[in-house]
């Protein structure tokens, strides 16, 4: 049974969205303490944010993480959320309805998104470029899948033509580098 989010989706556009600290919460986790901030309270919002770091804690740490696990801490915070870790990890990236005007810019079908990413795909080009063209909230959709992408795939997956313009690129590129040493 699908459930409509409308209104907390249409009060997000007012008050800020859990999404993009979902974004934001993902990579600069590991090494800003307040960068996974929320505007305002929401358990689903929340939820979905754990559920990023994570799995990019466990990848960091050469963890294996199952759908069993993700499901559980889902449910620790909101009971909406088992559908879209569901979502996630299933094989095909149409029914996620990236682009549904009523919940596109959702936090829990960004987090879908970044965990069919994560599960179902092994060339980062071509994982940003099919959930740019699904459509919907592309750029923190595309900002969560790579991320948690990226921390499956590593450094040397994430094209080289879209670094080159990169602002800032050598001071995160000496932070990639500072985590590696972290996290051999």
């Amino acid at each position: 049974m699908r459930t409509s989010f409308r209104t907390t989706s249409e009060n997000a556009v007012h008050r800020g969205s859990g999404r993009t600290t979902q974004a934001r919460c993902s990579v600069s986790s590991t090494v800003c303490s307040n960068a996974g901030r929320l505007p305002h309270f929401d358990p689903r919002c929340i939820g979905s944010c754990v559920i990023v770091a994570r799995i990019i804690r466990c990848e960091l740490l050469h963890q294996r993480v199952t759908e069993s696990d993700l499901l559980t801490l889902g449910r620790r915070y909101a009971p909406p959320i088992e559908e879209f870790v569901r979502m996630g990890c299933q094989p095909e990236i149409e029914p996620h309805r990236l682009d549904d005007p009523d919940t596109r810019g959702y936090t829990l079908r960004t987090l879908a998104a970044g965990l069919w990413a994560y599960n179902f795909r092994t060339d980062f080009r071509s994982a940003i470029q099919t959930l740019i063209a699904a459509g919907g909230d592309t750029d923190t959709n595309c900002a969560v899948a790579g991320a948690l992408l990226s921390s499956r795939l590593g450094y040397a997956s994430l094209p080289e033509d879209w670094m080159y313009g990169l602002l800032r690129r050598h001071e995160l590129t000496e932070k990639a580098r500072q985590l590696t040493e972290i996290f051999p």
